[in-house]
């Protein structure tokens, strides 16, 4: 079982793979799982690593992505060292693709660590640091929920949408 896809920016989809009753990454599988349907990994086979390396580094920088989101909701200066240790470990190259449409690059990302198989969803916890706009990092107002979404509309919404949350809050 994955996550809801709510959260309309992919560093705080990962924040959401952890509520208040479900850690939904518990395992390696898990998490390729995940990386799969957020598109960060295509149907290539995954290297065989330690059991349980890939999901305490995905944990890792789950817990990474929380103490830089909530600087920034507390709209303090996030500590990023952390995070920039993690995006150390990613290594890419840009590789030329010639098929069928033509001619186009593309960012190829080493995978012998799992670190470096993570480095994309590092990526966007950087994205989310330097672009986003912090008043739109939001986590839902609805009692028990606790996930995080990003309010790209001026409605002023509060709630995630999730299970009801938006509706129950406007009724």
């Amino acid at each position: 079982m994955l996550p809801p896809d709510i959260a309309g920016h992919p560093a705080l989809d990962l924040l959401n793979t952890y509520d208040t009753t479900n850690d939904f990454l518990r395992t390696d599988e898990d998490v390729i799982a995940w990386l799969r349907r957020k598109k960060f990994l295509g149907d290539a086979p995954v290297p065989d690593y330690a059991e349980g390396t890939l999901v305490n580094a995905a944990i890792q920088l789950r817990e990474i992505t929380q103490a830089v989101v909530r600087s920034l909701l507390e709209r303090s200066v996030p500590d990023v060292l952390a995070l920039n240790r993690f995006l150390a470990c990613g290594t890419r190259h840009l590789q030329i693709i010639c098929d069928h449409s033509g001619l186009r690059a593309e960012d190829c990302y080493d995978a012998k660590t799992p670190e470096q198989l993570l480095a994309r969803v590092g990526q966007t916890v950087a994205d989310l640091v330097i672009h986003c706009e912090p008043s739109a990092i939001l986590q839902c107002a609805n009692e028990g929920c606790r996930l995080f979404f990003y309010n790209w509309s001026d409605s002023g919404r509060d709630r995630c949408g999730w299970s009801g949350c938006n509706s129950r809050g406007t009724v």
